[in-house]
């Protein structure tokens, strides 16, 4: 068997449903420097009900035996890399050779294994593990070593949400009593807001915690938005929450600033999805800090490379929950976890409706888990049904079209 094409369509599509629209910015990097501050809050409740809209990437791999492997949404500049870079470099392979072609993928990229040529590899990777499940006719997890859970629990992650007080509590009993049994928050606001962002920020996590009860299991993410003084300084404050985790308060380069801001608050911390090998991730996996681990399926070169990560934190005992986008090949390797790894699923609420819109037999989530697909491979496809319009690309247009998921 051998690659015959690698084929990238932008799709345009809509689906009739119960929606959540973008209504709030959140803390960023560029959040130190006063004239960098999100908006003001707005508090408006963008829930609609009717057809939602996407404008999509996804990549196919087709083999000469008829065989296809799915992944997508990506970026466009995931799509020009893939198209530009790694489709003639891999048509004519056997798309059996998995460790092969990753290793010569990865070496292939004068640019290194970070960024934009890392997810491009990555998005060939998910893609090429589709296929090696449907040759084999068996679920990708069985190829990975077998499933020992049948259904993935999940926590609720509400990107882009307003943390105004009334909608918070909506939300948030919403969701525990739609069956999540965790839930993430982001803060919005960052050193340059001062002393008033961070009382705003202690308010939204004490609103959260008297909403949800002194047991329940709450998190929150900060996208590397702070500085040290201030995170320690806040941090003293979130812990007397009992807070579960907190998600990448600094940035990853930090490391040795982690450690302390452990050291000093005793708060769990989170991160990964910024980390892209096991070369990166080891180091803070040797320093302890971390109650969970969060790298990213497809941003981390892929399957491939995300089961060695993996395979390395299990040993740790770290809580092991992968950033909540390429969910179909996420779920298959969470469920190859022994039992006794904590694990659990990333339901981005705002992502999670887009980016599986345009998929027939999507995974299914009820009571704040996840049913482990069925079928070869990953068990999904395109649903036609939905789909408007597909445009493929080729480098003259894949470089220039603005996709937005």
């Amino acid at each position: 068997m051998k690659i015959a094409d690698i084929k990238l369509e932008r799709i345009k599509g809509q689906a009739e449903g119960h929606w959540h629209e973008w209504e709030e910015a959140f803390v960023r990097p560029l959040a130190i420097y006063p004239e960098f501050q999100p908006a003001a809050e707005e508090g408006v409740n963008r829930e609609f009900d009717g057809p939602l809209e996407v404008d999509q990437i996804f990549l196919t791999v087709t083999t000469d035996e008829g065989l296809t492997g799915l992944h997508g949404p990506i970026s466009r500049l995931t799509a020009f890399i893939v198209e530009t870079e790694l489709k003639g470099f891999l048509i004519g392979r056997d798309p059996l050779e998995g460790d092969l072609l990753w290793e010569q993928m990865s070496r292939l990229g004068y640019a290194g294994r970070r960024g934009d040529w890392w997810a491009a590899v990555g998005a060939v990777d998910i893609a090429l593990w589709d296929v090696r499940g449907k040759a084999a006719g068996k679920p990708v997890y069985e190829l990975l070593g077998g499933a020992w859970r049948q259904s993935i629990p999940a926590g609720a992650s509400f990107a882009g949400f307003s943390v105004s007080p009334e909608l918070l509590r909506k939300r948030a009993l919403e969701f525990r009593d739609a069956g999540f049994a965790r839930q993430k928050w982001f803060f919005r606001y960052g050193p340059g807001s001062g002393h008033e962002g961070m009382k705003k920020n202690i308010a939204h996590a004490q609103t959260l915690r008297e909403t949800l009860g002194p047991d329940y299991v709450l998190g929150f993410d900060v996208l590397t938005g702070w500085d040290l003084p201030y995170a320690i300084k806040i941090c003293r404050e979130l812990k007397k929450l009992d807070i579960a985790w907190l998600e990448e308060p600094l940035p990853v380069n930090a490391l040795a600033d982690h450690v302390k801001l452990h050291q000093e608050t005793g708060i769990p911390l989170s991160c990964g999805e910024h980390l892209f090998t096991l070369d990166e991730v080891q180091p803070w996996l040797d320093a302890g800090i971390l109650e969970i681990l969060q790298v990213d399926i497809g941003w981390t070169g892929g399957i491939t490379e995300a089961m060695r990560i993996i395979k390395a934190a299990a040993r740790t005992g770290v809580k092991i929950v992968p950033h909540g986008v390429s969910l179909p090949a996420a779920l298959q390797v969470l469920a190859t976890l022994p039992l006794e790894i904590d694990t659990f699923a990333s339901h981005v609420t705002f992502c999670a409706e887009r980016e599986t819109l345009l998929l027939k037999n999507p995974p299914p989530i009820e009571q704040g888990a996840y049913a482990l697909p069925a079928g070869p491979g990953f068990g999904i496809g395109l649903d036609e049904t939905r789909i408007r319009s597909r445009t493929e690309l080729r480098p003259s247009n894949t470089a220039t079209q603005r996709i937005e998921l």
